[in-house]
C-alpha cells in the first residue's frame, strides 16, 4: 500500500467574493509537493477540483481520495466559520434595532437569526437578504433546536431577547416560550448561577405576574435571589438586586407586606449581629493588652465596613416601612442611619442631608410639623455650610494651581456638585412642606433661594 499523507497549509478568502485560496502539501515517499489553487464555492465542488488535480499532477486514486476528503473537511469549516461572520453581523444589526426600541424590526431580524440554528429547510442568511427577511413562523412550527455548538453564545442571546421583545410587546404566551427555549437550552450548559439564566428567570417571573400567575412568579423570583446564599463567588449581584426589586412588587400585588419588609430586615438583622459581635470581640482585645491592639484595630475596621454595608439596607427598609404608613418604625430606622453616617463620615457632612429630609417627611406624616420644619431647615443648613467649606478648598486649590495640587482640586470640584445636588434636594423638599402647609411666604424665599443654586450649577 503507498504511504501518503496530506496537510492543509493556507487557506485565504479573496476579499468580497466566494473565492478561496488553498495550499495543500502531498507527502508520498520520496516527495513533498506543495499545490495552490483557487476554489469558488458558489461554483466549484470538492471532486471537480481534485479531478483537475489527478490529471494535471498525475495523482493516484488514493491520494485523489485523500486530498478530495480533506477539501470537503476544509469547505464545511469554511462554511460554518462564513455563516457565523454573517450569523455575528445580522446579531449586532439587530441588537441596535432592539436599543432603539424598533421592537419589529429587531423581532424580524431575531427570528431570521433562530431560523438559521434549526434542522429544517430555512431560508440561507446572506448579507444581500438580511433586509428582506421572511416574518416569524407560529410558535408551533418550531422544531427540537440543533444548533452547532460553536453558536451557543449567538442562539442564546437570540431566544432572551426575542423573550424581552414579546414581553414588552405583550405577547406574554411568545415570550414565556422563548425565556423557557432558553433555559431548557442554553441555560442549562451555562448553569443555574450565570447572569443569562437567572437573568432569564427573572423575566420569565415578570411574564408570569403579567398573567396573573402571582405564585410562580414567586417561587421563580425567590429562586433566584436565594442564589446569593449558596456560596456561589461567580453569582451576579446586580441580579440579584433586580430580583429582589421584581420579588418585592409580586409580594406588594398579594399584600404581602410583611414579607416584602423581611427582604431587608433579615440581611440587616444579620449585618448588625456580625459588626456587634466583631465590636465586642475587638474590645475584649483592646482589654487583653498592648500586644492584642494590632488584632483589635482589624475587627474594628472589619465592622466599621460591616456597618456602611447595612446602611442602603437600613434606608431601603424605612422607604418600605413609610409605603406601609408604619411610621413609628420607618423614624427609627432613618434615625439609627443618621447615627451611623455621623459615625462613618462627621455630624457635619453634606450626605446627612438626605436622612434628615427623609426624617423631616416622616414628622410630617405623623403630623409633627414644628419637628419636621426644624429637621428639614438642618437639612440645608448642613448642605449650604458644606457646600461654602467646599467653595473654600477651591478657590485655594485655584491659586496654588499647580501640577502637584491638580488631582486635589479635580475632587473638590467634583465633590462640589454632589453637595449643589444635596443642597437643591434639600431646599426643594423644605420648599414643598412650606407650601403644603400654607406658608407661602416662606415657599416664596425658599423657591428663590433654590432657584439661585440651579442657576448657579449650571
Amino acid at each position: 500500500m503507498e504511504d501518503h499523507r496530506l496537510r492543509v497549509d493556507e487557506v485565504r478568502w479573496i476579499p468580497d467574493t466566494d473565492v478561496v485560496h488553498f495550499t495543500i502539501v502531498i507527502c508520498t515517499p520520496g516527495l513533498e509537493k506543495t499545490v495552490s489553487f483557487m476554489m469558488s464555492l458558489l461554483e466549484d465542488t470538492e471532486s471537480s477540483i481534485v479531478d483537475e488535480m489527478k490529471e494535471d499532477l498525475k495523482l493516484s486514486d488514493a491520494i485523489a481520495e485523500s486530498a478530495r476528503r480533506l477539501l470537503e473537511v476544509e469547505v464545511e469549516r469554511i462554511e460554518e466559520e462564513k455563516e457565523e461572520i454573517v450569523r455575528e453581523k445580522l446579531l449586532l444589526k439587530a441588537q441596535s434595532f432592539h436599543k432603539e426600541m424598533n421592537f419589529e424590526e429587531a423581532e424580524r431580524l431575531y427570528t431570521l437569526l433562530l431560523d438559521s440554528f434549526y434542522a429544517r429547510p430555512s431560508p440561507v442568511i446572506s448579507p444581500t437578504n438580511i433586509h428582506s427577511a421572511p416574518t416569524s413562523p407560529a410558535l408551533s412550527t418550531f422544531p427540537s433546536p440543533a444548533p452547532p455548538s460553536h453558536s451557543f453564545s449567538i442562539r442564546g442571546h437570540v431566544l432572551f431577547s426575542l423573550g424581552h421583545i414579546n414581553y414588552k410587546l405583550r405577547k406574554y404566551s411568545l415570550a414565556e416560550h422563548f425565556y423557557n427555549e432558553f433555559l431548557e437550552g442554553e441555560g442549562k450548559a451555562q448553569g443555574e448561577f450565570g447572569r443569562e439564566y437567572l437573568k432569564t428567570i427573572v423575566g420569565l417571573a415578570k411574564v408570569k405576574s403579567h398573567q396573573y400567575k402571582y405564585k410562580e412568579a414567586e417561587a421563580l423570583l425567590k429562586k433566584v435571589y436565594s442564589s446569593n446564599n449558596t456560596g456561589q463567588k461567580k453569582v451576579d449581584k446586580e441580579v440579584i438586586e433586580y430580583a429582589k426589586k421584581n420579588l418585592i412588587k409580586i409580594f406588594e400585588m398579594q399584600a404581602k407586606y410583611y414579607e416584602s419588609e423581611m427582604l431587608f430586615k433579615r440581611p440587616l438583622d444579620e449585618l448588625t449581629v456580625l459588626y456587634q459581635k466583631l465590636e465586642s470581640e475587638g474590645e475584649k482585645m483592646m482589654q487583653a493588652g498592648e500586644e492584642s491592639l494590632m488584632a483589635a484595630q482589624r475587627l474594628f475596621k472589619d465592622a466599621l465596613a460591616l456597618k456602611e454595608e447595612s446602611l442602603p439596607l437600613s434606608e431601603e427598609l424605612a422607604e418600605m416601612y413609610v409605603k406601609h404608613n408604619k411610621f413609628k418604625e420607618a423614624l427609627e430606622c432613618l434615625q439609627m442611619c443618621l447615627e451611623l453616617k455621623e459615625k462613618l463620615k462627621d455630624p457635619g457632612h453634606y450626605s446627612l442631608a438626605e436622612t434628615l429630609c427623609r426624617i423631616g417627611k416622616v414628622l410630617k406624616a405623623q403630623g409633627k410639623l414644628k419637628e419636621a420644619e426644624e429637621t428639614m431647615c438642618r437639612a440645608a443648613k448642613l448642605a449650604e455650610i458644606a457646600l461654602q467649606s467646599n467653595r473654600n478648598l477651591v478657590t485655594l486649590y485655584k491659586k496654588q494651581a499647580n501640577n502637584n495640587n491638580s488631582t486635589q482640586l479635580q475632587t473638590v470640584l467634583a465633590r462640589d456638585v454632589e453637595i449643589r445636588k444635596a443642597l437643591i434636594n434639600s431646599l426643594e423638599n423644605l420648599f414643598e412642606f412650606y407650601d403644603q402647609t400654607g406658608n407661602k411666604e416662606s415657599a416664596i424665599s425658599t423657591r428663590k433661594k433654590k432657584d439661585e443654586i440651579q442657576l448657579e450649577n449650571s
